[in-house]
């Protein structure tokens, strides 16, 4: 018997990163999928559409009329006979028009689930429980250890869809970085030049990076995004994946589960990874500063086995949020 899990978030686009993340659903029976919006063709309607939905305003002023972007959870072919969900990421919070929603799940049996897949702000944290207790969501899910143990809320991994079909790409740079600057740039810049100076090959894609902050080395790309899959295509082409926390983040970054899924070391400065599954100091190393990286380790092309058994999957998730209900 099939239950409706809806999820306000965009139709995957070539660029959006938690479609992607979800694709596993696609093959998952027991599901039916909806997205709540579809992608703009229209650059000047993207921008307003962008102002709208901006948090650093609506944390100010709740914004009204989010409904005219084409959020119709009330035409969808609710259920009566059984619970509904419906998902959110913490990045479509300002998307949400709470009276709306308020009215929704009244006229139909359906449980609201929070799901927090990033870096998020105690500040927000703190709005996140207030916005529980006033609109009632059912359940909220951090990715970060330290959440759950501060604000109550349940802990899982972040929900990971693998692309099977790059499994097979071809490692030619010892190690490589994918992200953006979120105050990270100097550790980071400090990484690549010991790297440098240890005459190991790496590949590296920042973003949100000023001119004074940008290395010369070849094979780095600054403030040039590509869509989620080229971003793992170039990830898979490196022995090692270098993963640095943004100030305050404790919880596992991407880098955490591609090493996993995909069989690269990791190269990390998150001591929480001991805590995590799979984590094997054969495979993973944690570093506080770059002295203490071991370049011949990061260059040794040794077999890499996590003995991945497909728990990141979304199917899971949707697997404990079925038994909590039951």
């Amino acid at each position: 018997m099939k239950t409706n899990i809806v999820f306000l978030n965009e139709k995957p686009g070539a660029t959006d990163l938690v479609g992607r993340l979800l694709t596993d659903l696609e093959r998952d029976e027991r599901v039916k999928v909806y997205f709540s919006y579809t992608p703009l063709k229209s650059n000047i309607l993207k921008a307003i559409r962008r102002v709208h939905f901006s948090h650093k305003i609506n944390s100010k002023i709740r914004l009204p009329f989010k409904r005219i972007w084409g959020c119709v959870l009330d035409k969808l072919d609710w259920y009566d006979d059984r619970t509904n969900y419906l998902l959110m990421f913490n990045g479509t919070l300002d998307y949400l028009d709470f009276g709306y929603l308020d009215k929704l799940r009244k006229k139909h049996h359906i449980k609201i689930v929070m799901i927090l897949v990033d870096a998020f702000l105690a500040s927000i944290c703190k709005n996140m429980r207030t916005f529980s207790k006033k609109y009632g969501f059912d359940y909220i899910y951090t990715f970060d250890p330290k959440d759950e143990e501060t604000y109550g809320f349940m802990f899982h991994t972040i929900p990971y869809s693998t692309f099977e079909e790059l499994r097979g790409t071809e490692i030619q740079y010892d190690f490589g970085f994918v992200g953006s600057n979120k105050g990270r740039i100097s550790m980071i810049n400090s990484i690549l030049e010991s790297a440098n100076d240890a005459h190991v090959s790496f590949r590296a894609r920042l973003v949100h990076v000023k001119s004074n902050d940008r290395l010369s080395f070849p094979n780095i790309v600054y403030n040039t995004a590509v869509d989620y899959k080229q971003t793992v295509f170039e990830e898979l082409q490196c022995n090692c994946l270098l993963d640095v926390l943004s100030e305050g983040q404790s919880g596992a970054t991407l880098r955490y589960y591609e090493a996993v899924v995909y069989n690269r070391k990791l190269l990390t400065n998150n001591t929480d990874v001991k805590d995590l599954p799979f984590y094997d100091p054969d495979y993973i190393h944690i570093f506080a500063k770059p002295e203490d990286i071991d370049w011949e380790w990061v260059k040794a092309r040794t077999p890499v086995d996590f003995h991945y058994d497909g728990r990141f999957s979304p199917s899971c998730l949707i697997d404990e949020i079925l038994q909590l209900e039951k």
